[in-house]
This record gives structure tokens, sequence and C-alpha cells, in this order.
């Protein structure tokens, strides 16, 4: 199976190869031998032949009839038309025998010259010319010869050649002939119902450059001149005039030729070679040096035809061995091939083209040799493989059909179809090219600029290729680009066509951003290509990959306008919206004493109609015309701060977008402590705004400031109980004051309790904003002290607890406040504790008896010691100590000026305590109330009993009666009553204030 599958590729590679590198083949095959066939059989041989040319021209291209005579006079015509290679004898057409037996009008039977058009022969003898048909001749046709002028000399030994233009039906001949002085005249005959008209007309005499001249062959260009050859010239001649025209060759001898297409095309021969030689002339006749072309080895030309389809030259000559040989060489002197007929040789006596005559049909060439044989040789072009069978040879290049190239027209012509477009800004995109016949290493240019990086695909239908980076950038997008495409191996080049174009730009979004109008898509050319207008009027614009972003207009026309791209095509309708883009300044005060402008876009329309207002949260602020621009508007803000921080333009219903703002930062310039209520404090400063429900007022970390009230410049605000002293921050809708005052709070003194006992104690400092601060201690005999304290946590009231030092009398305290560099003092003056008596014992005392009392109570203090009863020194006796003194007292006050209780005090530097219910002085009764009453200690008076009264009870009351007695009764129970009733109330005043005390 593998061994299979390789003979398989084999063969395919073999096929390939054979399609692709054709090999040529020779253009002139080995010939066919056909035999003549007569009346009697078989023609054995002739002594004159010669092919008919049905193109009009005397070339032999495309035979119809091949006309020949023996040496008998007999005349045989072939219908070539019905030849083929399949016979081995051509059957005869017709036969004439020209003799007095047949025609008596001949005079002579000796033929110098045949020749046809068509199927009607030209026969000319030794001294006629005449018609016949080769075939069956119409009806009324006779043989019709007519006398030509004798040759006087020997030359030329065949002087007749039929010069028919384009075939036409009886058209005139030509006849050549010298005169006695060996001058080279034509008669010219016309040719009237198939026969010669005389007399012809005679051209000449050529003149005595023609004198022996051997004329070997005379041809006729179809086109109005005669050409002849012989010797060592080329001659010509108009035959409609006696111009002659020669060229002369020295050395080279002119056997046969053809003349078509302005050219004529001899073959000479010079030594032992032949060659080929060329002479061009014009419309007058003037012959132009040609160029020759070396045919190869041989003796002489023998007879020369064309086929002008394919600018294809054939002679057959004689080669230097005598043998019969043809060449063919195109119309260019490319291309030579010959064939030798090996088996031929010519005999060199009496040869002339008659002798050998070509004829030309089907791609054949037909070979006529004296031995009545036909040489059938078959023959191609000389194009490179036959032009592959895809076009046209000439010469030797091939014209190849429409969809065939190459000089052998093996490739298909490659065609290109479309190209892919590519957006104009991609970088190596790859570009497309479709078509047909591609192959591989193609050039491929794109406006003058080489696409690399080309690659086919399998079946040749796709190029694709990459332009250089910036190469397209100078290139206008718009218009197609030129393409073209060359194929070095196939020496073929597309023709430059506009295929390339870049990719339709398309819009997909567009928007407006900002102060913007973007644009959304793909494709995009260079905006100068693709401008972006509104209302009909070019925006500004950049590209950004596949966005187009455009500056909205200072001033717009309109609110809702047209926005158009031609070149997509683009056309939509754009609502333009106010746009803010900022705004000075750039925070706001919480007053409106300051104006703010803000800048954007969109604001005013040309046309516009609409109101404009600015929209401060959610505060709406007129806008005057006289402060509104396409791009800018001022208007004065809110005065206060609004929840929201937002500003929005509204023109008319359409509202911009929303930008935050901030107000300026709040600042403290003073604190301030309220005199009159001190727990309030107020703070100057600014952007503090007029509500309270945006301002948060901190003094270092103390809370739940109460704010009494504010604006914009003032804040006042109450502490709780508990405040510190710190710094002081206000917040004002959340912005916090980037500098913070510093508080110290101003302490007060309201009173101390107790009064500081004269032995020191802890004692309390009753006022406001008490914490923390410094207490210092000025008393009697004593330096300015520090006193150890702790304090409430309460601030507003406030209390501080501080331990005095031991001392009497006045004292002065000093309070400090200390708060970064600030301190604030207050001070306070008072006494010490002035002594106090609890008990005195005794109780009771009399006078003018020295008593030793007891004092008890607190604050005593030897020093300036003052011990009073009833205003009488009670004189120290022994130590005193804190609570308790012992004095001796002697008084002879009259007692009448007593009264009971009797005032107690002792004095410590001038304060001191005195107590009027702790002693009582025992009073005498007059007369110890006669012994008719009780005598009270306490006032000295006597209560009588009922039957006496006076002071001293002496006196005795009369009986009353039982009315009065039982109102006396009454009456001194009422007295008794009221009595103890009194006694109860003094009892209890005097509990009372021995409690308080």
């Amino acid at each position: 199976m593998k061994l299979n599958i390789n003979v398989f590729y084999i063969l395919i590679i073999i096929v390939f190869v054979n399609l692709v590198f054709q090999i040529d083949s020779a253009p002139l095959s080995d010939p066919i031998v056909k035999s003549l066939g007569n009346s009697n059989g078989v023609l054995t041989s002739y002594a004159k032949g010669v092919f008919s040319n049905d193109a009009g021209t005397s070339t032999g291209y495309q035979v119809n009839y091949f006309l020949t005579h023996d040496s008998s006079g007999n005349l045989y015509s072939y219908d070539i038309s019905n030849w083929n290679n399949t016979v081995s004898q051509f059957p005869l057409s017709s036969t004439t025998i020209v003799s007095a037996a047949t025609s008596s009008s001949i005079t002579n039977f000796t033929i110098t010259g045949i020749a046809n058009n068509g199927q009607l022969a030209y026969v000319m003898t030794k001294t006629q010319i005449m018609t016949f048909y080769m075939g069956s001749a119409p009806s009324g046709f006779t043989i019709t010869p007519i006398l030509v002028p004798a040759t006087a000399t020997t030359f030329p030994n065949y002087v007749y050649f039929r010069t028919p233009n384009n075939n036409q039906a009886n058209g005139p001949v030509s006849v050549t002939y010298y005169t006695a002085t060996n001058q080279l005249f034509i008669n010219k005959y016309s040719l009237s119902n198939y026969n010669f008209q005389d007399p012809p007309t005679s051209i000449g005499p050529s003149g005595s450059n023609l004198v022996s001249y051997d004329v070997n062959f005379f041809v006729n260009d179809g086109s109005g001149f005669n050409v002849f050859g012989g010797s060592n010239r080329v001659s010509l001649q108009s035959d409609s005039s006696s111009t002659w025209n020669a060229a002369t060759n020295t050395g080279y001898t002119f056997y046969a030729g053809v003349a078509f297409g302005s050219n004529i095309y001899s073959c000479a021969t010079s030594g032992a070679d032949l060659y080929l030689a060329k002479y061009e002339y014009n419309t007058f006749g003037l012959m132009i040096a040609g160029d020759k072309v070396g045919l190869g080895k041989g003796v002489r030309c023998l007879s020369a035809a064309a086929d002008l389809s394919l600018g294809q030259l054939f002679f057959a000559y004689v080669t230097s061995t005598n043998l019969l040989a043809i060449a063919t060489i195109a119309v260019t002197g490319q291309g030579l091939s010959t064939i030798v007929l090996q088996s031929y040789i010519v005999t060199a006596s009496g040869l002339s083209t008659f002798s050998y005559p070509i004829g030309l049909r089907n791609n054949y060439i037909y070979l006529a040799t004296p031995d009545a044989k036909i040489q059938m040789i078959a023959y191609t072009n000389l194009c490179p493989s036959q032009c592959s069978n895809h076009g046209n040879c000439y010469a030797t290049t091939c014209s190849c059909t429409d969809d065939y190239i190459t000089p052998s027209c093996a490739y298909k012509t490659p065609i290109l179809t479309s190209v892919s477009p590519i957006p104009f800004y991609s970088t190596g995109a790859s570009i497309s090219l479709v078509g047909e016949n591609f192959v591989s290493g193609a050039i491929i240019t794109i406006n003058n600029v080489v696409c690399g990086n080309a690659i086919v695909n399998q079946d040749g239908t796709v190029y694709t290729c990459t332009l250089p980076n910036g190469a397209t950038t100078a290139w206008n997008p718009t218009l197609n680009q030129s393409v073209s495409m060359t194929f070095n191996s196939l020496s073929y080049f597309i023709p430059v066509v506009d295929l390339f174009q870049f990719s339709q730009p398309t819009i997909t979004n567009y928007t407006q951003v900002q102060d913007k109008i973007t644009l959304e898509g793909t494709n995009f050319y260079p905006l100068n290509y693709m401008p972006v207008t509104l209302n009909g009027n070019n925006l500004t614009c950049s590209i950004n990959n596949n966005e187009i972003s455009c500056n909205i207009p200072t001033q717009i026309p309109t609110r809702v306008g047209t926005l158009a791209v031609d070149i997509v095509p683009f056309e939509e309708s754009l609502t333009l919206l106010p746009y803010i883009k900022e705004f000075t300044p750039t925070s706001i005060q919480t007053g409106n004493s300051e104006d703010v402008t803000i800048t954007g876009c969109a604001f005013l329309t040309s046309s516009t109609t609409e109101s404009f207002t600015v929209i401060q949260g959610s505060v709406s602020i007129p806008v005057s015309e006289s402060d509104l621009t396409g791009t800018s508007i001022i208007f004065t803000p809110n005065n206060g701060i609004v929840a929201t921080k937002t500003l929005v333009v509204k023109a008319g219903t359409y509202n911009s977008n929303s930008v935050t703002f901030t107000y300026d930062q709040p600042t403290i310039t003073t604190v301030t402590q309220d005199q009159n209520a001190t727990d309030q404090f107020s703070i100057v400063g600014t952007n503090f705004g007029n509500s309270a429900n945006f301002v948060e007022v901190f003094v270092t970390n103390t809370e739940d400031l109460t704010i009494v009230s504010v604006n914009h410049e003032l804040i006042v605000f109450r502490v709780p109980s508990d405040i510190r002293k710190g710094e002081v921050t206000v917040n004002i809708d959340s912005q916090t004051t980037a500098q913070g005052f510093k508080l110290n709070l101003q302490p007060k003194v309201t009173s101390i309790s107790p009064l500081p006992p004269v032995n020191g104690g802890t004692i309390t400092i009753f006022g406001e904003y008490l914490y923390d601060v410094k207490v210092f201690l000025s008393a009697l005999n004593q330096t300015e002290e520090l006193l150890n304290c702790t304090y409430s946590y309460s601030n507003y009231p406030s209390e501080a607890y501080c331990i005095f030092l031991p001392s009497v009398g006045q004292f002065l305290i000093d309070i400090e406040s200390h708060y970064d560099t600030n301190v604030l003092t207050v001070q306070y003056q008072n006494y010490y504790h002035g002594p106090s008596i609890t008990s005195i014992s005794p109780t009771q005392y009399k006078l003018s008896t020295n008593q030793t009392f007891t004092i008890t109570g607190d604050n005593f203090i030897e020093s300036d010691l003052v011990i009073l009863i009833n205003g009488e020194e009670c004189v120290l006796n022994g130590t005193v100590t804190f609570n308790q003194i012992t004095c001796d007292y002697l008084s002879f006050v009259d007692q009448a000026t007593i009264v009971n209780p009797v005032n107690v005090s002792v004095e410590v530097f001038g304060s001191g305590a005195y107590n009027n219910q702790l002693l009582i002085i025992e009073k005498s009764c007059p007369n110890n109330c006669s012994s008719h009453g009780d005598c009270s200690i306490i006032t000295g008076k006597c209560d009588c009993d009922d039957t006496h009264t006076s002071n001293d009870c002496s006196q005795i009351l009369n009986p009353p009666s039982s009315e009065s007695s039982s109102t006396d009764s009454k009456s001194e129970d009422i007295s008794s009553s009221t009595i103890l009733i009194f006694n109860i109330y003094i009892t209890a005043i005097f509990i009372i204030f021995l409690i308080i005390n």
C-alpha cells in the first residue's frame, strides 16, 4: 500500500512538471510523402507547379489548389482542401491538355509560367498568356490566349507571376520581359470575364541598372508594390508607376522571397551560408536597409511561403550536400528551425521557384517535388510551448488569451478582484487581496508602498500582506488607493487598479460627556477627512482609538442641534446640557458676601429664551442675563449653609451636571466666657453659618456642648458640668477648623466650707471651674504655700478639696488655672474658723463668788486669746487645748443688769464665738419672796403664791367673792398654764441652740 501511494505521488509530480514546465517539441515534423494521381493512375513528374493562394497574396498561405503540368503539356489541378494524411495518393481535380487539338488559338505549347487565382488558372507560354478553370468551367467560358511581347534575351528564365489584389475576381496580372536593349519592363494585364484584356499597361523601363538582371522571384505585396529579387539585388516597383528602387548587397544572391506589411523577406546565399534578409520600405517605395539572420549552410533557396497569422516564414532550400531541406523562422529573425529530407537529393540544373513550390494549409507545409510527390510536413508555431494552447503566436511571441500569461501562456492570468479594507489607524493589520490564479513571490504595492510579508493561500485565491507602520499617515482615506501586483516568476504585472480603500467609518454611539461631545465607533479617519459638525459648524475634535472627543463651542446656536459626520454618513439630534467644569472661589463662604463664578459650557445659546438658575443644594438662585455667558455664570450664593453641597445650573428645563462644593473652613479668632452666665461662651470667627443644625463645638474631648445661637461670625455655646479646659475646635457641617483655640477656664470661688480650723484640715472650696487648679494659701506668720487639693468631677459648679495648714486669723487663697501658656487667677480672702463653744461647766454661777469655768468647744488657741463672760474677762487658768479652756471668773455687776442666759465669748485674733444659752447667773429675789413665793434664779423675780402679791410677795390679797373666786380660780388656772407653756418654749429654744452649736 505504501508503495502504491508513493507511485501515485510520483505520477502526480510528473504530471505537474509536464504541465508547468512544458518542453517544446520541434516546430517541423517529419514529412509524410503523398503521390499525385492522374488520369492514368499516378503522376510521375512535372515541369512546373504552383499552389494557389486564397489570402490574396503571393505567399502561398492557406492554399486551396495545386496546379502543375508535365513535359507533354498536360495541365493538372488538385483540390487541396480535400487532402488528408490518411490516403497515399491525392486524387486529380481536373486535367486539361494544352494542344492544337484542344485549343487552336494556342500557338505555342512551351509553358514558361503558371499561376492561379482560386479555381482560375493562369498559364503563359513563350508567346501567349491565357486562363482556364481548374475543375468545371462556368458556362460560356473559352480559353482566349492573348499575345505577349517576346523576350529578346534569355533572361529571365521565368518571367510570369500573377498579382491579384486581395484575391478579387478578375484581378490583373503583371508580366515581366526584357527589351532588345536589356531593359526590364512590366506589362500589366487586366482581367474581364475570366480572360485577359489586351493591350496591357506597360511600366518601365527599369533603367540600365537592371541590365542582365536575373529575376529569381517576382511577387506582389498585395498593397501596390511589385518586388523583384535576383543576383545581388532586391528591387521594389510600384504597380502603378515607373518608379523603381533597389537595394544591392555585394556577395549575396537572392533566390526566393515574400513581401507583406511593408517588409520584404528574402532567402539569400553568401558563399556556403544561407541568410534571411529583411528590407523595410515606406509608402513611397523607399527601401530601408534591413537586417540579416543566418539560416544555416546551403547552396541555394528554392521557394518561400509565409503564415501571416503566425508571423512565420518558410523556405525550401538545398543543403551543401544537395539535400532538400525546409527552414522556418519568425519574421523577427528568431526561432529558426530546420528539417532536412535526408532521402531527397536535389538536382541543381534547371532549378527555379516553380521546381519546389511551397503551399501552406491547416498547419501543414505542402512541398511539391519534381517527381510529382507532395511532402506533407506538419508545423507548429515558434512560440514557447506552443503558447500552451492558451494563446495566439506571432513570430516567437505569444499573445495569450485573456486568462493566461507568461511567454508560454502556461499560467492563468492572475486576477485581482478585491482588496479587503483596513482601519486607517490600524497598526500591523493584515490586508487580504482576493482574486484568482495567484502564485507565490508576488510583490504587492499599495499607493507605491510595498506591502510586506506577502503570503498566498494554497489555492491561489488570497494574498495577505502588511503595510509598514506609519506608511498610511499621509494618505487620503476617502480615496481608493492604487494597488499593483508584480509576479516576477510569471513576468507579469497586474496593472494599477484603485481597489484598496480604508474601512468605512462607523459611529455606534454619541453622547455629551462633561464639556465634550463624544462619538464612539470604528475605523475613524483623520479628522480633516471626517469633520464633525454641529448645526453645520465644524467642531474642534481629537481622536483616541475608537473615540472622537469634540469641544462644545463657546456659545452654541441652539439647545437641541444636529450632530453630523457627512462621510459616515451620520446625522443625529443632540441635546446639549449645561456642564459645570469648575467654579471660583473653590470654596464658598457660609454667608453671601462673595460672588461665585461657574465656568463650563453650553450655558447660553444664541437664540436662547431660557431662564437660568443656579441650584445650590435645594435653594434656587436666579441668574441675571448680565451675569451669564456661554461659558460662565456669576451668582450670589445662599446666605447660610445648605444641607446638600451641590451646584447645578438649570437652563430652562435642562439641568447640568451636579458638582460638589465645600464651604470655607471655619476659623476661630477668640473664645470668651460670659461674665453673667459663666457656663456660656462665645466664639468669634468666620464661616459658622447661621444654623445650629450644622454646628458642633468641641473642647478637646468634651462633648454634649449646647449651641445657644450662631451666625456667620459668632457662636454662643453652653458647656456641660464636666467641662474641662482644652482646645476649642468648631465643626461646621463636617468641616473642622484648621487651628483650634486654647481655652483656659476662669476659676471662680463662691464660698468655702467649713472655715479652716486653726489646726488645719480639709476644706471644701465652692465655685466654678476649679478642676485641676492650683491653690496657694497665705496666712498669719506663713509664706505662700501650695495646698494639696482634689477636685469634684463637676466643673460647673465645682468643688476643690484642699488641706489647709494650721493658722489663725485672716487668710488669702490664690487660685491659678494653667493651660498652655495662659494662666487665669482668682483670689479669695476669709478667716480661719473662730472658736466655738459647745458647753460650759458649771452652767451657773453667783455674783461676787470666784468661779472656775471649763469651756468646751473647738478652735481654741492660746495666742491672742480673750475669754469674756457677760463682757467681763474670765482669766485663763491652765493650758489651752483645741477643744478646752479653763478660766477663773469673779463678777460684782448688779444682777439687775444681767440677762440670762449669760453671754459667754471666746475670741482668737478678733475672731470669736459666744454662747448665751449655756450659762446662767443665779439671781436672788427681793426679800427672798417673803416666803410667800418661788424665786426664779434666772430672772431674779418672785413667783408669789395665790395669797400674796408684789415683787417680794409681801402683800396679802383680799379674799374674793364666790363669783370672783370662780373667776379668780379660772384666771389662776390660765396663768399657770401660760407660765408652763412659756417655760416649755424657753427650754425648747435652749435645746435647739445646743444642737445647732
